[in-house]
Parts: C-alpha cells; sequence; structure tokens
C-alpha cells in the first residue's frame, strides 16, 4: 500500500461564516472561520505513471471546493426561506437575512465540519476518474475549522 496526502493548511483556505443552530453552545451564533482542506489517498496498485494520484489533478479539486465557499455563509439545505432575493434563517431565538449572493446552500444536515468533510469528500471522490478510484483504497478528506481543529471524512473502496 502506498498513500499520498496533500495538506491543504495554510495554502489552500477560504473564509466562511456559519452557525450550527441546534448546538446549545456558542456555535448556535453566526461566526466566522478560515477553513482549508487536506486529503489523503491509499492504493496497493500504483498508475501506469507511477502514482497513487496526480497531486496536479487533486489540488485544483480542493481549490475549486474551497473557492465556491469563500467569502460566505455557509447554510444546510433545509434551514433557510428564500425571499426573492434574499435568504432567511430562523432559530427558535433569533432571525437572519442574507443577500441571496452571499449564502452558499449545501446538501448537508448541519454545516459542521464533520458534514462539512462529508461533503467536500464525496464532491472530491465524484471528479476523481473511475479508472483511479478503482485502484483506491482508501480516501479520507479532512476539513480543517482551524490550523489545529478539523473533522475527517473517511471512505474505503472495496470494490471486488
Amino acid at each position: 500500500m502506498t498513500a499520498v496526502e496533500i495538506d491543504g493548511r495554510g495554502k489552500l483556505s477560504a473564509e466562511i461564516a456559519h452557525m450550527v443552530p441546534q448546538h446549545t453552545g456558542k456555535c448556535r451564533r453566526l461566526h466566522g472561520h478560515s477553513v482549508s482542506l487536506s486529503v489523503r489517498v491509499e492504493a496497493d496498485q500504483l498508475d501506469q505513471q507511477g502514482f497513487v494520484l496526480d497531486f496536479t489533478h487533486v489540488k485544483p479539486m480542493m481549490k475549486e471546493l474551497l473557492e465556491q465557499l469563500d467569502h460566505h455563509t455557509l447554510l444546510a439545505d433545509h434551514s433557510y426561506v428564500k425571499d426573492e432575493h434574499q435568504v432567511r434563517v430562523e432559530t427558535p431565538d433569533k432571525h437572519y437575512s442574507f443577500p441571496e449572493e452571499d449564502v452558499v446552500i449545501l446538501p448537508v444536515f448541519a454545516t459542521t465540519a464533520e458534514e462539512m468533510a462529508k461533503w467536500a469528500g464525496t464532491e472530491i471522490w465524484k471528479k476523481i476518474p473511475e479508472e483511479d478510484q478503482d485502484r483506491i483504497t482508501y480516501a479520507e478528506v479532512t476539513f480543517w475549522e482551524t490550523e489545529n481543529t478539523g473533522a475527517t471524512f473517511v471512505m474505503w473502496n472495496r470494490r471486488e
């Protein structure tokens, strides 16, 4: 087994705002992070060029996802109401209204690091060519909310 890892902390990043309305602590308030991604991929066999996966293909995937999020407020796809060009979020004790262009709606339960890692991992996996997917045995994507704090989504590929 051979592994490659791309650690985007400090190099590939985005500035985001989010909240976790169902949280009982301070994360329920609107707040921001400088987020980044790391990707680790393992394979039992290398490709014809001797790679597990070519860095020059993976980095643009990471960068594209982060650019989608950069300088936006992230919302779960079930947590908002859209009026004309405004996006409204109502929590038990607060009401927020954002211009539509300032928001990214994501197919997640909540915009936690765990859910964001799963979203990013799934999006990156979709972009990996099938012939490379067939060789990959393990992949993980970490969504870093700070330089030291993140959540990792693990994907095992057990194709027979």
